[in-house]
């Protein structure tokens, strides 16, 4: 799938190699090449917001789960994901 993306980026096909990498994504949501190469092309498409997004580099990926006293009251990836949408709106 890497090799996909990278071969369509190198033909300037920016929006065909960052649906690949997205379908790659849908496979390996924690992929960080994945992310890596979608966001930059997402510099390619001038999509800045969702390029930084991609580029975000995350300790462990957000759950549900804080991991401490504070139980199920933090955000996984999806619901942080769209809080962040928000708040870039």
């Amino acid at each position: 799938m890497i090799d996909l993306g990278i071969a369509q980026s190198g033909a300037r096909q920016f929006r065909e190699a960052i649906a690949t990498f997205s379908r790659g994504l849908e496979i390996e949501p924690n992929n960080a090449l994945l992310l890596r190469w979608r966001g930059h092309r997402y510099l390619s498409v001038r999509e800045l917001d969702k390029a930084y997004a991609d580029r975000i580099s995350y300790w462990t990926t957000p759950t549900r789960n804080c991991g401490d006293d504070r139980g199920n009251t933090c955000k996984d990836y999806t619901a942080w994901t769209q809080a962040w949408t928000e708040i870039k709106s």
